[in-house]
């Protein structure tokens, strides 16, 4: 008879047998009758290669063109860096035609599910319908190829429009209360139940120069974030006080005003956002247990703690599909 665990088992992904792959593996003591495939997984072969070639031939009447990428237009391409040349959008900047084989986005938004649940939560991003499923996708997209821009986006509690420019006027005490400048100053604007003091925040203008470059300045950016990083290396390891490198004399400049700086990069200050950005891109990279950048452990370490956090996340959510699955048997 069967292994009761095994048959226990069986009974428990009954539901699930399709989303499996089942790998027959061989050993070097492997015996000839070890190598013989069960009889129903043949008949199973069998009965898939016939659909595939149904399907195939089905492909071939209907005359499909080997490469399926599309452009702006929708059209069907064969040469990404053909269909991108002379595209202009409605003002006249270039169009850059993304392919996804060519180039690697490394985005902060999506490198664990708990952040893009942040980015869709905060935004009220949803895929409970087509037309928030498309609106969201299109947003997706749009934060991945704008990486820079800010994540989030306050509206003002009196007029309910997106402050994205000037100044914003935040209460510290209240939750998600916010006053653009021209609320602010007028005395008849209805606070609500708001009467703390507000702290002044400047917001910056997202640029769209980073979505309007051209491959060659894409590439040239990569190559200076790079170098800064190299850069950040060597000061790290630098303890001469005459380095004749005058970029190493002020990286270190940078990294003590990392150190020393009171309103930090969540507030706000320029030079500590691009500092802390080239530093987790470098712990991204780094393998080094004795890493000599500062906050390269600590870096890695939250890195380390997110995969755990998302692993449990991932845990939880097999057990309740397999419980989902058991009481559907069940009844």
């Amino acid at each position: 008879g069967r292994d009761p665990v095994m048959q226990k088992f069986c009974d428990a992904i009954q539901g699930m047998k399709e989303s499996f792959i089942v790998a027959f593996l061989n050993w070097k003591d492997a015996k000839p009758e070890h190598l013989d495939v069960p009889k129903e997984i043949m008949e199973y072969r069998e009965k898939q290669t016939l659909l595939e070639g149904d399907t195939a031939a089905d492909t071939v009447n209907h005359a499909l063109p080997q490469c399926r990428k599309r452009d702006s237009d929708g059209n069907t391409k064969l040469d990404s860096d053909d269909a991108s040349k002379g595209q202009v959008d409605r003002f006249g900047r270039p169009v850059r035609i993304i392919d996804d084989d060519d180039e690697e986005i490394d985005c902060e938004f999506f490198n664990t599910r708990q952040c893009f649940l942040d980015l869709c939560r905060g935004n009220h991003y949803q895929f409970d319908e087509l037309r928030r499923a498309k609106h969201t996708s299109m947003m997706v997209l749009w934060h991945l190829q704008n990486r820079e821009a800010p994540k989030f986006v306050q509206q003002c509690f009196a007029c309910n429009r997106e402050i994205s420019s000037g100044i914003r006027h935040h209460c510290n005490v209240c939750s998600d209360f916010d006053l653009c400048d021209e609320c602010f100053k007028n005395p008849d604007t209805n606070r609500g139940t708001c009467n703390h003091k507000l702290e002044v925040i400047k917001v910056q203008a997202s640029s769209d120069s980073a979505s309007g470059m051209t491959e060659e300045q894409r590439r040239e950016r990569k190559r200076n974030i790079q170098l800064h990083i190299t850069l950040i290396e060597h000061a790290s390891r630098c303890n001469s006080s005459t380095c004749k490198s005058l970029n190493c004399r002020k990286m270190k400049s940078y990294l003590k005003h990392v150190d020393t700086c009171q309103v930090k990069a969540s507030g706000g200050c320029k030079i500590c956002k691009r500092i802390w950005t080239l530093l987790r891109i470098h712990a991204q990279q780094c393998k080094s247990s004795s890493c000599p950048i500062p906050q390269c452990n600590a870096i890695r370490k939250r890195i380390r703690q997110l995969q755990q956090k998302q692993q449990a996340m991932d845990d939880r959510r097999r057990q309740e599909m397999n419980r989902h699955y058991r009481m559907g048997k069940m009844s």
